[in-house]
């Protein structure tokens, strides 16, 4: 008989693997002597594998379960690297790109030519506040970095700012919600009047908006960005005129920011 591979597969992973179970919750909220009712709130918990597994058997049907891997990735701000996702160098350096978006070079302050001297005085007067990241170079008798930016300082006359492994957010993310969509419309909107947002949308999860962010990357400056990055909308208002001249027409014109734009003025 074919072993089950799936087998204590929770158990294998061993309660040190911490993941989060959520889950649509009722409410009761009062306004004393006033009125009172129920509405659903988000509870989000950390626990073990072990303990997910029997915490989703109940309500299983209206519980979400992802570990941190869902959500987080380690990366380094090396520009290659051999397994861990990586910083890449930009050719576009005239706008803000990884290199000057750096939280661990903010606008890239520290230079290798300056020196560490030079660097460590930056540090000090104006570096970044991160306290904890992996910035060992190796383990052992000639071990270089630490984990703690400060005690690294203190202790080794130096920091790490290049190499520095960390994590960060796993795309595509997914946001769930209430807010405005891209004509400023309230969402979840009322739907009878779609100017104002829907009973229930602050505190109804079940009616929230959710999906992955859209973002673009941008391979010039190497970094994420805004969809609408270099797109500039505008409308230009024409005449067409009738025998009373009354009728008009509006024509929507997207055109890269890098163009000129003939803003089409004129009156109607």
């Amino acid at each position: 008989m074919a072993e089950n591979r799936n087998n204590g597969f929770s158990e294998s992973l061993g309660d040190s693997h911490f993941v989060l179970v959520g889950r649509s919750t009722p409410k009761y909220l009062e306004n004393p002597g006033v009125a009172s009712k129920v509405i659903r709130s988000i509870e989000v918990s950390a626990m073990g594998v072990s303990a997910a597994v029997q915490d989703s058997a109940k309500d299983w049907g209206n519980k979400g379960l992802a570990g941190f891997d869902s959500i987080f990735s380690p990366y380094t701000n090396a520009p290659s690297h051999s397994e861990l996702p990586h910083f890449e160098i930009p050719t576009n350096t005239g706008d803000p790109n990884s290199v000057t978006l750096d939280p661990f070079n903010p606008n890239g302050i520290f230079q290798a030519a300056s020196g560490q001297a030079f660097n460590n005085v930056l540090f000090y007067e104006n570096g970044h506040n991160h306290q904890l990241a992996n910035t060992w170079d190796n383990v052992g008798v000639w071990s270089t970095g630490d984990i703690n930016f400060a005690k690294d300082l203190h202790d080794n006359s130096a920091f790490t700012f290049q190499g520095v492994q960390s994590i960060g957010f796993r795309g595509p993310m997914v946001l769930s919600g209430w807010g405005f969509d891209i004509d400023g419309k309230p969402v979840p909107a009322d739907i009878t009047d779609p100017d104002i947002f829907a009973n229930g949308a602050f505190n109804d999860p079940n009616t929230w908006k959710t999906g992955p962010v859209d973002l673009r990357w941008d391979d010039e400056r190497k970094v994420w960005t805004s969809a609408d990055r270099g797109v500039l909308r505008h409308g230009i208002v024409r005449k067409v005129c009738d025998e009373d001249c009354n009728i008009y027409e509006v024509e929507i014109v997207e055109r890269s920011f890098s163009e000129d734009c003939d803003t089409g003025t004129g009156s109607p």
